[in-house]
């Protein structure tokens, strides 16, 4: 019996042994041949996937380049900016000038100096013999930018005529301006400052990190067969890294539909605030209600107490992030500051957030308005916020008449600030008073959050998704306004209004849409003898006259009216938000669009097809569509009444306001059979009118801005018009400094 129990015994510890030998064996076989062999693949795995997603870009761009070879003169402009700016400073290393001397050159601003007695001796060169050798160093890294060489070593630089010519005639391949040394992209701010990938890094972080854990699970299941009674190492076999918390969850991510795009996005969505805070200038958030009950939100670049004030206001599927996006060189809005201006950047009821004070005006119910709401509700409650704000700044009475006879429009106001300094917190307690909180203003702010999926109310296609209002820290009840509130009615016997003795100078800065809507404000406002509290208008490219329309847009002339008449057959009160009409769809078409920046020839190819589309207009179309406001959730819309009010301007050559469809629903909102022709009242309008069109333009073309200036011109007041060479869009995207200059010119004229 005792034998018997030492050999059962014997035997146990010689299973022990052997488990605990396997055990060392297979956790050295696991950390030293499975873990590096599988890690080796595993880098292996992701370096093809790499290189497919790489070929296949590469496969892409070639035949976009095929294709782009198709339009007329494509050839050139798949190198043509970056060629020019390679000739030109290869242009200033051959001549080894300075760069400030290259520039003069390049402009054409030098001239020949004669010395008196002959020839001046060369002056001292201390440093020659290191220039020498800095150009030798330059010549050899940059090849044939530099002089030829011949046999017997470097050739001598070459010499200078007298009389430098003109760079067109020394250098016909380049740019006539040496300023293109220096030449910024369009959006090159929104390029460096939002950390945002497209949709093929996505693809490609995505794919690795599923080669990843398909070889994290191998180690891991490999470690538990070779090595089954070691436990696991903190994170052996899974990165950590890689959660579904973090936004990776299981192999690929689930797709974006509905609600829950909003999680998709890349953390935030960039807003002007984070661009005004980023190129270290103060902020402040306004909170604007108009009399119809729509909520606004304002930015304000803030001169507390400053005279000189200007309102910027967006146009059509823009938000005021346009007037900052070029950040503190390029920017239209920063220049109005540093140039002193107190300044507000407006936005429309298109735009996040997209809220209501009356509940039962969400859902389609919000989309009900077009131009005329947009220009007296929007605009008007702006302006007279600004009036409030101004007033109680600077000390003076809210004087203007009082409000009902402003039509309403000053609605409810809260402002964030986020400026340095303190704002008087004793304002008379008027509607447009503000509630105001402190926080810094610094370069390092740390962004705010996007709104979340469950923050986010409406039907699952975003046509009404908008946050709650935001809670009120006053017993002020909300003004119940059914949708509606806004008069335009003119009464038969106009009555100018009392001469204004304001404080302050606002001026108006408008684009496109919401510079008509910065007409029809002024217009109105005179034709119904109220008081409009601007003194100048800067208009660039004002919508009202469309004698030519893009051929993509062309059919929704005819179109658009007809759709929003039978929606108010169909379902009165309603209307539609046009935008792209899935989040998804969204999501795919502007990541798309943060791809072309690595992919030159299909770049030019979208640009060029939707300067086709746009008949040859020579906006940046593909750069602008990469601005942060286009995304899943808060993509600026237009109402289909508002496109079906562009549809009559395009129809009817007067500017008229917005016309209901018959004699008795005209009568009913303007006691007139037809709508008012704002054009034929500008006889009526009291302050000078600054007009800028843009040669290239073809959604407001030339011609368009040209009526508008023949019109104006029986008002009697200053008008001014200004061509310049540049798109729709690039008046206000892109980075144009004799464009900036010149606006800015005209709003530092006196009054």
């Amino acid at each position: 019996m005792p034998s018997r129990v030492g050999r059962r015994g014997r035997l146990v510890r010689l299973l022990l042994n052997l488990q605990a030998l396997y055990t060392i064996v297979g956790a050295w076989i696991s950390d030293n041949i499975v873990g590096p062999w599988t890690s080796l693949w595993e880098e292996i795995t992701k370096a093809v996937v790499r290189g497919w997603i790489i070929t296949w870009q590469r496969w892409l761009n070639a035949w976009s380049g095929i294709l782009l070879a198709l339009f007329p003169g494509a050839r050139r402009e798949v190198r043509g900016r970056p060629r020019a700016h390679s000739e030109a400073w290869g242009a200033w290393l051959k001549g080894a000038t300075g760069t400030f001397n290259a520039l003069l050159e390049q402009e054409g601003l030098t001239e020949p100096v004669a010395p008196a007695d002959g020839p001046a001796p060369a002056p001292p060169a201390p440093y020659a013999s290191a220039q020498r050798a800095r150009r030798r160093w330059i010549r050899r890294w940059l090849g044939d930018w530099g002089p030829e060489r011949g046999a017997d070593g470097p050739a001598a630089p070459p010499t200078r005529p007298p009389s430098a010519p003109p760079a067109a005639a020394r250098h016909p391949s380049t740019l006539a301006r040496g300023s293109v040394l220096f030449d910024l992209p369009s959006g090159y701010a929104v390029a460096s400052t939002v950390p945002r990938r497209g949709l093929v890094d996505d693809l490609r972080v995505q794919s690795e990190a599923a080669v990843g854990r398909i070889f994290g699970a191998v180690r891991a299941g490999a470690a538990r067969l070779l090595a089954p009674g070691r436990p696991p190492a903190a994170g052996r076999g899974r990165n950590p890294a890689l959660r579904r918390d973090s936004g990776a969850g299981g192999l690929f991510q689930p797709l974006p539909t509905g609600a829950f795009a909003a999680k998709w996005e890349d953390g935030h969505v960039w807003t002007a605030s984070d661009f005004v805070l980023r190129a270290g200038y103060p902020l402040e958030e306004h909170t604007v209600t108009t009399s119809d009950g729509y909520i606004l939100t304002m930015h304000r670049i803030p001169r507390t107490g400053g005279k000189e004030v200007t309102l910027f206001q967006h146009g059509v599927l823009d938000t005021s992030l346009g007037w900052v996006a070029n950040g503190s060189v390029g920017s239209q809005a920063f220049a109005a500051y540093d140039a002193g201006f107190d300044v507000w950047l407006g936005n429309s009821r298109s735009n996040a957030p997209r809220m209501h004070a009356d509940r039962a005006c969400q859902g389609l119910r919000y989309w009900h308005y077009s131009a005329n709401e947009q220009a007296m509700g929007d605009v008007g409650a702006q302006v007279e916020h600004i009036h409030a704000v101004k007033m109680a700044e600077l000390g003076g009475s809210n004087g203007g008449g009082n409000e009902r006879e402003r039509g309403g429009a000053a609605g409810e106001g809260t402002a964030t600030s986020h400026a340095a300094g303190r704002f008087r917190e004793d304002a008379p307690a008027t509607r447009s008073s503000s509630r105001r909180r402190r926080t810094s203003g610094s370069n390092g702010v740390a962004p705010r959050r996007a709104p979340s999926a469950d923050e986010l109310q409406g039907d699952d296609e975003g046509e009404s998704r908008q946050p709650a209002p935001p809670a009120r820290d006053d017993a002020t009840p909300l003004p119940t306004t059914h949708c509606k509130g806004l008069s335009f009615r003119i009464p038969e016997e106009r009555r100018d209004p009392a001469p204004e003795h304001l404080p302050y100078n606002l001026q108006g800065v408008g684009h496109s849409l919401g510079a008509a809507c910065l007409l029809m404000y002024v217009t109105v406002c005179r034709m119904q003898g109220r008081p409009h509290r601007l003194r100048r208008l800067v208009l660039m490219s004002p919508a009202g006259f469309h004698s030519h329309v893009p051929r993509t847009i062309a059919a929704c002339k005819w179109l658009m009216p007809w759709a929003a008449r039978l929606m108010d057959l169909v379902l009165p009160g309603r209307g539609l938000g046009l935008r792209l009409p899935s989040p998804f769809l969204r999501y795919v078409t502007f990541k798309l669009t943060l791809d072309l920046s690595e992919l030159p020839a299909l770049q030019s190819l979208v640009r060029r097809s939707m300067q086709a589309l746009m008949s040859g207009d020579g906006s940046e179309w593909d750069l602008a569509m990469q601005m942060p406001h286009y995304n899943s959730t808060s993509m600026p819309a237009v109402s289909l009444h508002t496109g079906a009010h562009f549809g009559q301007w395009a129809r009817d050559p007067a500017f008229r306001l917005f016309d209901h469809g018959s004699a008795a629903a005209n009568r009913a909102v303007y006691a007139a059979p037809r709508p008012p022709s704002i054009a034929h009242n500008y006889r009526l309008l009291d302050v000078p009118v600054d007009l800028v069109a843009g040669t290239s333009d073809r959604v407001v073309g030339v011609e368009d801005v040209k009526m508008h200036a023949r019109w104006l011109a029986r008002s009697g007041q200053p008008i001014h018009l200004r061509e310049f060479d540049v798109g729709h869009m690039d008046l206000t995207f892109a980075v144009k400094p004799e464009l900036r200059d010149h606006v800015l010119r005209r709003l530092l004229r006196p009054l």
